[in-house]
């Protein structure tokens, strides 16, 4: 159920929705922002839930979000606190994070705990130590976004079949 004209929910309306769409998607992209309360309301919701329209959120939030079981697509979120990164982490679903162009090899490492599948498909380069982090990732993680990769940081990732990346994405060399 897409509610793409909803700007703003107020807890008992939250309620309402996870009732009102329980095994459908629920599409709230018109959100820019939560409180923790209408957070704790969503994450009752077990199926699809798209909060694409957030560009961020609190720590509290990010709890909140993380008791969610099922897709959970925030892919309008531009930055990643290690605290936000850390409850995130917890979710039980698919997650994405495709609104992050960039992350701290202290997110990658907490991120990369994540069990499940996760896309960081925003991601347009990672570091050595990210791509240490994620080669050791069970569940999936999609990285459609990066481009080039730095030296030896390609074979590390290829090292897990469960990345995927595109096939067009070149190496550098080595300097």
């Amino acid at each position: 159920m897409a509610f793409q004209g909803i700007t703003g929910l107020s807890y008992d309306e939250a309620r309402s929705l996870t009732k009102a769409s329980r095994g459908k998607s629920l599409t709230l992209n018109g959100l820019t922002e939560i409180s923790r309360e209408v957070a704790e309301a969503l994450c009752v919701h077990n199926s699809i839930l798209s909060l694409n329209g957030l560009v961020e959120i609190s720590d509290e939030v990010a709890r909140a979000l993380s008791w969610h079981e099922g897709t959970l697509n925030l892919m309008g979120l531009a930055n990643l606190t290690l605290t936000q990164a850390k409850a995130l982490s917890r979710h039980d679903g698919y997650l994405s994070l495709d609104g992050l162009t960039s992350i701290s090899n202290e997110v990658a490492r907490v991120l990369a705990t994540h069990r499940d599948h996760m896309s960081l498909s925003g991601l347009t380069t990672i570091s050595d130590s990210a791509a240490s982090s994620f080669a050791q990732k069970r569940g999936g993680l999609e990285l459609w976004g990066v481009e080039w990769l730095p030296g030896e940081v390609k074979g590390k990732l290829l090292s897990n079949p469960e990345i995927y990346f595109s096939k067009g994405c070149r190496q550098q060399p080595l300097p």
